[in-house]
């Protein structure tokens, strides 16, 4: 059984004496002799030999423990540790504060050891936050952990947020600029025959194309011809002229 030290006090000075520990509550008030003045004992056991727990742990009974990952402790003698708040973690135990997340990365509860990374088709551009953003349109991400979006390049497109791709534009379209929703047509006169493309060819001599969004001209058919590029019709032969041949220029 461990000693413990009993203190009176009157107004004269201090008595301490040894007893055995019995409670880990204060002994009452009262007076053990007429002389005393204001005697009163104290329970001093775990006073005398405990430890004051650190910040970065917490009492548990007569023990410090260490806080666990996701949690701390600012201050010492705690019974319990603080989970990090949200937008916040901690990865080591025994800290006493919390590290904001990244950009790029959420926490969205409490008491987090590591922040998720965005999911590709989102950012986040500011530090210590709970969600993620949908990449705008016209942009996208397409690995995790991004701190911003991505232009779509020349010749895609991007028409819904949230993606993790940009769309190649099709045959007959094009795009010329970056971080765009649509794609063009080709013009009457013009084609493309290759998806993801920034720009339409013109119809060669000898073609035309009426049509918008083509892949391809068609030649002047026999008896008309066309000496010009990126036409939408063909020229008949004027009076005392002929052409046998398709495509003629």
């Amino acid at each position: 059984m461990t000693s413990n030290i009993l203190v009176w006090h009157w107004s004269g000075g201090i008595g301490v004496g040894l007893h055995a520990c019995v409670s880990a509550s204060i002994w009452a008030w009262g007076k053990m002799l007429k002389s005393f003045e204001n005697f009163q004992w104290y329970h001093l056991c775990d006073w005398l030999f405990s430890v004051t727990c650190a910040a970065g742990t917490y009492r548990n009974n007569d023990e410090c423990v260490v806080c666990p990952s996701g949690s701390y402790t600012n201050t010492t003698d705690l019974s319990a540790c603080f989970n990090c708040t949200e937008g916040m973690y901690q990865d080591i135990s025994g800290l006493t504060e919390c590290k904001t997340c990244s950009v790029g990365t959420i926490a969205n509860t409490t008491g987090q050891a590591v922040c998720l990374s965005c999911i590709a088709g989102m950012y986040q551009n500011t530090p210590g936050q709970t969600e993620c953003k949908n990449c705008s349109v016209g942009t996208f991400a397409n690995t995790t952990g991004q701190a911003v979006c991505v232009n779509c390049t020349a010749g895609t497109f991007q028409n819904t947020e949230g993606q993790s791709s940009c769309t190649s534009c099709a045959v007959g379209t094009y795009q010329p600029m970056t971080g765009q929703t649509s794609c063009h047509n080709c013009s009457a006169g013009s084609y493309q025959a290759l998806d993801g493309q920034t720009a339409c060819y013109n119809c060669s001599t000898g073609t035309r194309q009426p049509y918008i969004s083509q892949t391809s001209c068609i030649s002047c058919t026999p008896g008309s011809y066309q000496d010009e590029q990126g036409q939408i019709a063909c020229k008949n032969c004027t009076a005392g002229h002929h052409q046998d041949l398709p495509g003629q220029s």
